[in-house]
């Protein structure tokens, strides 16, 4: 549906006949403005997820970039064309679980605009860097890599009695310039009928962001500028109404219990539970239980209410044995094995931490290497913690610094990169290895 001028009322005819006499809609007629920033942060768009074989936060996130820019500077001050980032924390918007699953989800497949500023936190006792989220914009035609300039459009108040008409405000992303425009083809997305309607609707209040390319349309009163989109992005919000647990509350109504998100018309009655947590384990015997506190004590709870009327006792413990299979008694543990499945000072599956005085010096320092897997990180700790480890012979230069392929075994963090991207072994470590190993090693600290 293409944009062109707004219905009129007769009253408002005079102002718009002296608007119809501005003149002809051209370039000259484009308003351009600088505006300062809101200081709401950057427009950034996810370019790929990382790959890279080791463990969260310091792989396994998303790279992203600035968009209607060529470098982002990423968290360190450096320009690349893209940056990593551990997580993009959507907890600021306020959003229902049903709209952060579809935002988080088109972000992470390169299908939204994320407006927030880079932060350095804590994630696992690793610092990381986070893309904290002031606004969300979620794709409505899905669109993978649209080409074009990214911009929001926004209409400004004028109407007309002709047309092109400069009625809508164009804003680039992540700049200050904006310019008046006479129309907006958000049908050329390939969107359906209800996203466009919803596009259209936005243009009154928070705008759309368009991604898309200039075209010349002329009409009666000369010519002008139409925004082409070949994508455009609604923004995700929270809904109006009270939060109350994982939802919102409704017209007339108020949140009287966000431990269960129960809400209640204002002024009537509210059941006062508390779901969360239960007073006691299932397997235990005392005060009876709230039945929203534990799947297993609503199952419980259905077929004998006492259990959550009077008191939780013997009896209802034995029924949450035979109903939730809740307290069965453990499979003992496996005897350990007599020896560790493979070197300390290889990478390989988790070994067991009284298996040598070396897993367990070295699982007492990441208990990771014990629970999921001995990966490289474990035995570069070995190396440093274990006398048994032999020292690898000397890597060709620094694996922080770009230069010729490095031996994957002439160092854990060589072997470790490598293992991410064997480029780096078998042609050149360039630019994207040293980045790695800088994310990867604790010798480019």
């Amino acid at each position: 549906m293409r944009l062109g001028f707004f219905a009129l009322s007769i009253a408002s005819l005079v102002f718009l006949s002296a608007c119809a006499q501005w003149g002809e809609p051209g370039t000259d007629n484009l308003r351009v403005e600088r505006r300062a920033s809101n200081g709401a942060g950057t427009y950034y768009i996810v370019t790929r997820p990382d790959t890279r074989k080791c463990m969260w936060p310091i792989c396994g996130g998303v790279y992203v970039k600035q968009v209607n820019a060529a470098q982002t500077e990423c968290s360190d001050g450096t320009l690349q064309p893209d940056c990593y980032v551990a997580d993009i924390d959507l907890a600021q918007l306020g959003l229902d679980q049903a709209s952060l699953d579809a935002l988080g989800n088109g972000a992470d497949g390169g299908k939204a605009l994320i407006r927030g500023t880079f932060q350095k936190l804590m994630v696992q006792s690793y610092e990381s860097t986070v893309l904290l989220a002031s606004e969300g914009w979620l794709g409505r035609a899905g669109a993978e890599s649209p080409a074009g300039d990214f911009y929001r459009v926004l209409w400004n108040g004028i109407v007309c009695i002709t047309w092109p008409c400069g009625s809508l405000t164009e804003e680039t992303l992540n700049s200050t310039v904006a310019q008046s425009i006479h129309g907006l083809d958000l049908a050329a997305s390939g969107a359906d009928q209800a996203a466009l309607a919803d596009g259209n609707a936005a243009l009154g209040t928070a705008g759309v962001l368009v991604v898309g390319v200039h075209n010349t349309i002329t009409g009666p009163a000369g010519n002008g500028t139409e925004l082409v989109s070949a994508e455009f992005y609604t923004q995700v919000a929270a809904a109006n109404g009270e939060p109350c647990g994982e939802g919102v509350c409704g017209d007339g109504e108020s949140c009287c219990n966000a431990s269960c998100g129960i809400c209640a018309p204002v002024g009537g009655a509210c059941i006062q539970i508390a779901c969360l947590p239960c007073a006691h384990g299932v397997c235990e015997s005392g005060a009876a239980l709230n039945t929203g506190c534990d799947q297993c004590v609503g199952t419980v709870c259905n077929m004998d209410p006492y259990c959550c009327s009077t008191a939780w006792d013997n009896i209802c413990v034995a029924e949450a044995t035979s109903e939730c299979n809740a307290c069965q008694n453990p499979t003992p543990p496996d005897a350990p094995p007599a020896a560790c499945m493979h070197s300390e000072c290889q990478p390989g599956a988790a070994l067991e931490s009284n298996c040598s005085a070396c897993a367990d010096t070295v699982c007492a320092a990441d208990s990771f290497c014990c629970d999921t897997a001995w990966d490289n990180l474990c035995a570069q700790r070995a190396e440093n913690m274990c006398s048994q480890c032999t020292p690898p012979p000397s890597c060709k230069h620094g694996e922080c610094q770009e230069g010729a392929a490095l031996d994957a075994t002439c160092s854990p963090c060589a072997g470790a990169v490598c293992a991410a991207d064997p480029f780096c072994c078998s042609n050149a470590w360039d630019h994207w290895c040293a980045q790695g190993a800088q994310q990867l090693c604790t010798t480019c600290q």
